[in-house]
């Protein structure tokens, strides 16, 4: 069955599926805010997305017994780092709103509300209301999977160098996202990367140095720019790889959900 979004179809097409089938609701959450000289604001919400789009094709394909539909992406979240450079936010409300939201698709009659994060801002609220909802299943961090690190060169040379895992930041604006959008991009036939300004899109990357700057408020004194981490290093092919291996890891990690 093909994926569907809301734009796709009629209440009565939409009453009839749930009548007849599973039906799962595949939820992209994002924000708009800084996302330094070479990146839209709205890079969060693009990758949310663009992941909610590719992973509903896959299911779609998998689980052909089951309907999946692609709900309008929440493009403005919880700005936590970067909010002050022209960014958008919900702040805490996000909570409450993706609460009720859920409880009004379940009580619609879908089967589960599979979250799509596409900014750490958003983290907390949203792991809460799936810690309360066993039918609201967050998908793991795209940025924290192993794939994802993997193809991070600025991570791999951190690692290399005797860094610690733990204390690794470097994900906002940086070598992964930027490839990630160069990828969308590509796809969308669009202008969505400054590249004239990637020469002035890197940062710091360590926890030692952010974590500190980001509890005292300080963060725009140490990341001038808007990044963590180094995004001079992304490509259009980097980009590609991490789209593919996201969603191969999603795919896998709702493999025992979608048979609940």
């Amino acid at each position: 069955m093909p994926v569907h979004t809301t734009m796709d179809l009629t209440a009565e097409e939409l009453r009839g599926m749930l009548q007849s089938c599973p039906v799962y609701v595949i939820q992209p959450v994002g924000n708009t805010e800084g996302h330094g000289p070479h990146l839209p604001i709205a890079t969060d919400s693009l990758i949310a997305e663009e992941l909610a789009f590719r992973l509903g094709s896959v299911l779609s394909s998998e689980y052909s017994e089951s309907e999946f539909i692609i709900a309008p992406t929440l493009s403005v979240g919880n700005v936590t780092e970067f909010g002050s450079r022209g960014g958008f936010s919900a702040g805490e409300a996000l909570g409450d709103y993706l609460d009720q939201l859920c409880r009004n698709l379940l009580y619609s009659g879908y089967r589960k509300v599979l979250i799509v994060n596409g900014c750490g801002g958003n983290d907390d609220q949203v792991a809460r209301l799936a810690d309360r909802e066993k039918n609201v299943v967050y998908l793991p961090r795209w940025w924290h999977l192993p794939c994802s690190r993997d193809l991070d060169e600025s991570y791999m040379a951190y690692i290399d160098c005797g860094g610690d895992p733990k204390e690794w930041v470097g994900t906002h604006a940086s070598e992964m996202e930027t490839s990630a959008i160069m990828a969308i991009e590509e796809r969308m036939g669009e202008k969505l990367v400054r590249k004239a300004n990637l020469n002035r899109a890197f940062g710091p990357n360590t926890g030692f140095a952010v974590i500190p700057a980001k509890k005292e408020g300080r963060l725009h004194e140490i990341a001038p720019a808007g990044v963590l981490g180094d995004a001079r290093k992304a490509t259009v092919e980097k980009g590609r790889k991490l789209l593919d291996a996201v969603i191969a890891e999603y795919a896998g990690f709702l493999a025992k959900e979608l048979e609940q």
